[in-house]
């Protein structure tokens, strides 16, 4: 079961989970134009450090340029950086591998958006995986096809 808390613009500030395995509280902090900037994971709702935080930042336009993860003890478990093309269409995310930053996923547009991804591995050389996004009628992602699975593709229903 999941309850969430909400501010007055609609964002989600609280989620606390519960299911067999546990429970976990979700926090999350926005800036004034209401992009994520924060993200606290904890099993305790009052804890004195979060177990896990994710921190992004933006730049004027809003264009999410950095995201990274640290655990409990403040060290960086994943760091990324995100690189745009003139028209700010995303078109690739870079990881920090602990030594240098390695291409982690490529982003094909047109122009109504994302027709395709690539992702690669960094610790496999040449290592990479397809994913076809299929657009329904107004344009929202619905099918993302695998180059592994292309006849087995997982659907997004959304719901109300």
């Amino acid at each position: 079961m999941i309850t969430y808390t909400l501010d007055y613009n609609g964002n989600v500030v609280q989620s606390h989970r519960v299911d067999a395995g546990g429970q976990l509280f979700y926090t999350y902090t926005y800036d004034y134009t209401d992009r994520m900037t924060h993200l606290a994971i904890d099993d305790n709702p009052f804890p004195p450090v979060s177990e896990m935080e994710m921190l992004c930042g933006y730049d004027a336009g809003g264009l999410r340029l950095r995201r990274e993860i640290t655990d409990n003890v403040e060290e960086t478990v994943e760091e990324r950086r995100y690189i745009y093309d003139q028209n700010d269409l995303l078109i690739a995310e870079y990881l920090w591998d602990g030594d240098s930053w390695e291409l982690s996923r490529e982003y094909v547009n047109d122009a109504n958006g994302v027709v395709c991804t690539i992702d690669y591995d960094y610790r496999d050389r040449g290592s990479y995986e397809l994913g076809w996004h299929l657009k329904d009628h107004l344009g929202s992602t619905r099918v993302v096809c695998k180059d592994q699975a292309a006849f087995l593709c997982p659907g997004y229903d959304y719901r109300m």
